[in-house]
């Protein structure tokens, strides 16, 4: 059972990162903050099967890319914003191709299934290498490596280039 101190030596710890997880997802800080809340009571909740085996982080990932993974497909159900307004972006931060290409993708990335959609935001979004997708996922890194070659396939189909 983890205790208060080390659930707050946690949220000391693991709070910022987690909140940056949900900012890149999100784009939104209130909505950022809220995941913050949510990820560490839901980590509460499965507390019991909490080890510090050196995989926190993996767990609070994973929590925290489903929390915010439903939160974008709540929007799109609701018909609500994806995004906050991009009306204060100029030419020089967004230049139109890059918008036009960036809703392309976007619509590419919705031919995925939610597996593939997850390991694009970790490598993308975050960064991460495959080892380490395999690690927060769950899956192998051959189906973390398949699924990226299918995006590539997909993506390389619509840009002529390299893909994800």
């Amino acid at each position: 059972m983890v205790t208060n101190k080390e659930i707050s030596a946690l949220y000391r710890k693991w709070g910022p990162f987690v909140y940056r997880r949900c900012l890149r997802m999100l784009s939104d800080p209130a909505e950022a903050e809220d995941g913050v809340q949510e990820v560490f009571l839901r980590f509460l909740k499965n507390a019991d099967r909490y080890a510090d085996d050196g995989r926190t982080l993996n767990f609070l990932y994973r929590i925290s890319t489903n929390w915010c993974l439903n939160r974008i497909r709540s929007r799109k159900v609701r018909g609500d914003p994806i995004a906050p307004d991009d009306s204060a972006r100029t030419p020089d931060t967004d230049p139109e191709g890059k918008s036009i290409r960036s809703q392309l993708l976007g619509q590419a990335f919705e031919q995925f299934d939610e597996l593939t959609r997850t390991i694009l935001y970790l490598k993308h979004g975050d960064g991460l290498t495959i080892q380490e997708i395999a690690g927060v996922t769950g899956y192998s890194r051959k189906t973390v490596g398949k699924k990226l070659k299918k995006c590539d396939a997909v993506i390389g189909s619509h840009f002529g280039d390299e893909g994800c």
